[in-house]
């Protein structure tokens, strides 16, 4: 038997959402410094295949064992594990059930059971428990949007852009659970065949008292317009009328026990990657698309909106708009409305956002936005991903060259406001919008949207003249420590913005990365002056990186807890510098200057000596 790539050609989607899944798991496992890879024959004498056998720190345990192909030949002590080094057939070993069967693909949880008893480091049962559930939960659902996008013509420059944002099917490219979606708060679990039914979700109007709830910014006339295309019926003096999402209203009554349905499933709308952020239907004529609370975690987080969002939405998206490049554009959040309780964990089952569409205005300059993640999607079946479809890269050079002048307007759009002003944007491939000259199919700037995440340096942005009014206590959004932005930059811009579109396209990570640490030189160079340009620099280019640990996140004991772990730097990945992607063993549990959300300890951890 010989290794299966990850074109899965007749293969069910199953076993391709399994594989899926296994591999980002595994790629965490190594990242995060939980387990070790050593180039090994397989453990399965029939199969003829190079590939890796995954263990513990203290060595080879012959009783439980994981193998799995590699799509080529890896160097001992490898780092930098992405989902798209592995390969088919992966393995596991079991005292009790042997060998697994190399013509299938394990479940996820078969994988991380195994694993566990590889660690050298103690798991919260509890937290360990949830991982099982949400990896099988994530390998179901992704079956399901496997079998969606089977259905799916390939969007184009001319498509609409939630066609695009609904070409996203295999969620997260770095987190094993990036399709995971567990049901909280009275909410009813979907079964997997359901998932991808929330791209249609229908809306709800419902009344709730207006002392229950917390307005910011003109949300009622505002959303006037929409609410005048309906016969509803007439609210009480006391009360207010919004919309949410009608899988939502059992969280929502829950906590707000004076809502009424004023209509229930009043309209169909489209939802976005998010799935929790919707376009309303085009004959509505509607300015806004709408960011609802949905009480499922999704990932890793439970998507409802908290009122330190909601209340400093409108305030922070003018001062990105006044931050950002001339040729940068901002969807911004302009009112909302969330709950007035003092407890955050019951208000922000309310809430709902209006943000700005931009799609008119893209179309009228003969435009089209475009989600970053559909970009590095693979169609089933095929071995290209829609941004090599969509602009035509038959070439490693054309696709070298296109992801050079891609990333020199990016880094000019992501790194001037945070130099600038302070202002570090979450800048992954769901946050960020391309915006492609429909004609030429050049890339023409960027568009960013939701910043509840984003990390503002308070000195900086005080010496630009702003200073925010609306930051509610124990908000995280503000810092005086310059260094938590430019982790941000680099865990979203960097590691996962760049990294998904360079493994989408299939180029070798030695030639692109260059290729990126290049834009990058090219842009400090014209700040030579700065001394806070100077320190970014050194900063994002360190051999040595905090790499964000996703896993390591689900498996705390407080999943909001921001773990970083010591990586390699991928910006020095392909440099000639002797051992430039080494990792030293640095001491665990190091403290940072500050937390990087509210009270929680932010730790940072790091992997054993892990060179490339």
């Amino acid at each position: 038997m010989v290794p299966k790539q990850n074109g899965f050609g007749q293969w069910p989607s199953r076993l391709e959402a399994a594989y899926e899944i296994n591999s980002r798991l595994i790629a965490c496992f190594l990242n995060e410094g939980l387990l070790r890879a050593s180039p090994h024959t397989c453990i399965d004498y029939t199969v003829l295949a190079s590939g890796v056998l995954i263990h513990s720190h203290f060595g080879i345990e012959p009783d439980y064992q994981i193998w799995i192909a590699t799509r080529g030949a890896v160097m001992p002590n490898k780092a930098c594990w992405h989902q798209s080094d592995f390969a088919l057939p992966l393995i596991l070993r079991t005292t009790s059930a042997g060998l697994s069967d190399p013509s299938n693909v394990p479940v996820p949880s078969e994988v991380a059971a195994v694993a566990r008893r590889l660690f050298t480091e103690s798991v919260d049962d509890g937290a360990w428990r949830d991982v099982l559930v949400a990896l099988d939960n994530s390998s179901e659902n992704l079956t399901a949007w496997l079998q969606v996008a089977a259905t799916k013509s390939r969007p184009t420059l001319d498509s609409r852009m939630i066609d695009w944002e609904n070409a996203v099917f295999r969620g997260h490219h770095l987190h094993p659970m990036g399709r995971s979606l567990v049901a909280t708060g009275g909410l009813k679990q979907l079964d997997p065949s359901q998932v991808p039914s929330l791209l249609q979700p229908s809306i709800t109007f419902i009344a709730v008292d207006r002392g229950s709830t917390r307005i910011t910014g003109p949300f009622r006339t505002l959303l006037k317009p929409l609410l005048e295309q309906f016969s509803l019926p007439r609210s009480l003096p006391n009360e207010v009328v919004l919309p949410c999402l009608s899988q939502q209203l059992p969280a929502i009554q829950r906590h707000f026990p004076s809502t009424r349905v004023l209509l229930h499933d009043a309209f169909t709308a489209h939802a976005q990657a998010s799935l929790r952020t919707v376009n309303i239907p085009s004959e509505m004529r509607f300015a806004y698309n709408m960011k609802f609370a949905l009480s499922c975690t999704i990932s890793s987080v439970l998507r409802t909106i908290t009122p330190w969002t909601t209340c400093l939405g409108p305030e922070i998206s003018a001062v990105i708009e006044d931050a950002v490049t001339e040729d940068t554009w901002v969807c911004k959040e302009v009112a909302a409305i969330t709950g007035s309780q003092k407890d955050f964990s019951a208000a922000k089952n309310l809430s709902c956002i209006l943000r700005e569409d931009l799609q008119p205005r893209a179309l009228a300059l003969g435009q089209t936005l475009i989600v970053v993640a559909a970009l590095a999607e693979k169609p089933v079946g095929s071995s290209e991903c829609l941004a090599a479809l969509t602009f035509g890269l038959r070439s490693s050079g054309q696709k070298k060259e296109w992801l050079r002048d891609y990333a020199a307007k990016l880094v000019h759009a992501v790194l001037t406001p945070s130099l600038e002003s302070g202002v570090s944007l979450e800048a992954h491939g769901q946050n960020s919008l391309v915006r492609i000259d429909k004609k030429t199919k050049a890339v023409v700037g960027f568009c960013f949207r939701d910043f509840g995440s984003v990390k503002c340096h308070t000195p900086t942005l005080r010496n630009r003249g702003h200073q925010l009014l609306t930051v509610l206590p124990a908000c995280w959004i503000e810092t005086d420590v310059e260094e938590e932005g430019w982790d941000a930059l680099q865990h979203t811009m960097i590691h996962n913005h760049l990294q998904l579109l360079i493994r989408g396209l299939d180029l070798p990570p030695v030639e692109a990365w260059p290729v990126i640490r290049r834009q990058l030189d090219d842009f400090f160079e014209q700040h030579t002056e700065s001394e806070s340009a100077r320190r970014m620099h050194a900063y994002l280019t360190q051999p040595i990186v905090r790499y964000k640990a996703l896993l390591r996140m689900r498996m705390s004991a407080d999943p909001l807890d921001d773990i970083f772990v010591n990586a390699p730097n991928m910006l020095h990945v392909g440099s000639d510098e002797k051992n430039g992607n080494c990792c030293p063993p640095y001491a665990r549990d190091k403290e940072l200057p500050s937390p990087h959300k509210m009270a929680l300890q932010d730790r940072i951890l790091a992997a054993p000596s892990v060179p490339a």
